[in-house]
């Protein structure tokens, strides 16, 4: 597969793995798709390129998204988690790709509330599989740190 790694989201091939299902992104309708293991598509849609009404047809693909490592000094360990930019009417939108699955295959939430956090079972924020996903916020997140 084509740059496939560890993880399905590093896989950039357009053909679905198997058991892959694809939703709307929340606020991206008819723009992106997301899948339950947490691949997110870019859809053929016309792009105008100025005020004269000319533009062009994008092509469908799987994007690349991006790593994020930080050290968790609680525990001392590197943690992950795996965001993507998508581009709406202009503005560019930097997500957890995570908030995205959640939403479209889990349960529906506010987007932009920050206090509503989306974590990972088994605390690899690179496994972004929908059965790997929980919501929470930073106060019962703490807790859980603690506990593992």
């Amino acid at each position: 597969m084509k740059n496939k790694g560890a993880y399905h989201y590093q896989c950039l091939e357009l053909a679905n793995m198997k058991g892959e299902r694809w939703e709307s992104v929340p606020g991206f309708d008819g723009e992106y798709e997301v899948s339950n293991f947490g691949r997110i598509k870019s859809l053929r849609r016309w792009r105008a390129t100025g005020k004269s009404g000319r533009g062009y047809y994008s092509k469908e693909i799987i994007r690349r998204q991006h790593e994020r490592k930080a050290h968790n000094k609680l525990v001392q360990e590197i943690t992950y988690t795996v965001g993507i930019t998508l581009k709406h009417k202009g503005v560019n939108t930097s997500t957890s790709t995570a908030r995205y699955v959640y939403c479209a295959f889990i349960e529906s939430f506010d987007l932009e509330d920050k206090n509503i956090l989306v974590s990972y079972k088994d605390s690899d924020g690179r496994n972004l599989h929908y059965k790997n996903l929980f919501l929470t916020d930073r106060s019962k997140l703490l807790k859980r740190t603690f506990q593992l």
